[in-house]
């Protein structure tokens, strides 16, 4: 389903239409009725149900049951139940403003998940852990909002691609090419050019 949502921004007739075709097979499954059970009886998690949902809805697929079901879920006084890093954080912020339509500026609280993030603190390149450099890329992933409506981002651009690249060297010796994958969308992800290390 976000496949689908970034290959709809395509300006392309031939590419619309296999994205209409694909959607439409898509909207069973993610309206199915064991998503919509997942949505009323774990308000926590009500977002990582929907996300289907929510890119659907994005691409022109709306269905107003669902969104008056998926609302009341997060207006449960449990929605905010789940201790999440600030990466996931962000996230959950994301398909929000995804659903929404929202292209309102970063608000306080969303500037402070960013604050929190790893995309404000140094990364330990040589001895951290993978999930230090996945929350990184996780982190800037959503903190761009895939650079379609991005939030600012408190560190200079260069600076976080200069991270990037000691992050994509560790990976490249590691021979660890999913997380080397995300980490070479630091560059688009900015507006930025790929450096020659990139």
């Amino acid at each position: 389903a976000f496949l689908l949502y970034a290959a709809s921004l395509v300006e392309n007739e031939a590419i619309k239409a296999k994205v209409s075709e694909i959607a439409q097979m898509l909207v069973p499954h993610a309206r199915s009725k064991k998503i919509l059970l997942g949505i009323c009886l774990y308000p926590a998690l009500a977002i990582e149900y929907a996300q289907a949902h929510v890119f659907l809805t994005r691409i022109g697929y709306p269905d107003n049951c669902f969104d008056k079901m998926l609302d009341r879920s997060i207006g449960a006084q449990s929605h905010f139940g789940r201790e999440r890093p600030p990466h996931r954080m962000l996230e959950q912020e994301w398909v929000k403003r995804v659903w929404t339509g929202s292209s309102e500026p970063a608000t306080r609280h969303i500037s402070d998940m960013i604050a929190n993030s790893a995309l404000s603190h140094p990364i330990d390149v040589l001895h951290g852990t993978r999930e230090d450099l996945y929350a990184f890329t996780h982190a800037l992933m959503y903190a761009t909002c895939f650079n379609i409506s991005p939030w600012k981002i408190g560190k200079k651009t260069e600076l976080l691609l200069e991270e990037a690249e000691a992050m994509l060297a560790r990976c490249i010796d590691e021979q660890d090419y999913d997380l080397a994958g995300e980490l070479l969308l630091a560059w688009p992800l900015t507006g930025s050019a790929w450096s020659p290390l990139a």
